[in-house]
């Protein structure tokens, strides 16, 4: 999970807005899932917040996180996913604009 997690964060790292949270939820994984987010939220490159509880899926995850959540929006993506540079300005521009 590390090395697959890790591409997302240097995604997000390299966004050219840095105006969001990542919100990671850890649903009960067995590895250092929480160490690694650990060392990135001191790392202090962008906001991160850790959020644990035990297994439940993906959907269960999701409302989890949505319930503790104050943003107007929310953007979802999976471990696995990377984004493009101007993702976060992309969505926001298209948020004001409409």
């Amino acid at each position: 999970m590390g090395g697959v997690l890790q591409n997302l964060y240097e995604s997000l790292k390299r966004q050219t807005c840095k105006d969001f949270e990542w919100v990671i939820v850890d649903d009960g994984s067995s590895d250092n899932t929480q160490d690694i987010v650990e060392k990135w939220i001191a790392e202090d490159e962008i906001c991160v917040r850790y959020l644990y509880k035990e297994n439940g899926g993906k959907h269960t995850a999701l409302n989890f996180a949505i319930k503790q959540m104050e943003s107007k929006l929310t953007f979802i993506v999976d471990s696995d996913d990377i984004l493009a540079g101007d993702a976060v300005e992309t969505i926001l521009r298209y948020h004001r604009r409409y």
